[in-house]
């Protein structure tokens, strides 16, 4: 079964690839594991900074009860 197109999908994509390229000017296809841990290194930034905001909407929401 196909799944729908993103189109952020590829814009995402090609940014991360850019991203890659000029922080270790490689290309994704010359290193694919280091491609592969960069990305995931931005998917847990991704995750810390929800978190962050998680956790300040919690301290404000906690400090307006009191």
């Amino acid at each position: 079964m196909n799944q729908p197109v993103n189109p952020n999908e590829s814009t995402s994509f090609e940014r991360l690839k850019d991203e890659f390229r000029s922080l270790t000017g490689k290309t994704f296809s010359t290193d694919l594991a280091a491609y592969i841990a960069f990305v995931q290194m931005k998917k847990m930034e991704i995750v810390v900074t929800s978190l962050h905001v998680i956790n300040q909407n919690l301290i404000t929401c906690i400090n307006k009860v009191k």
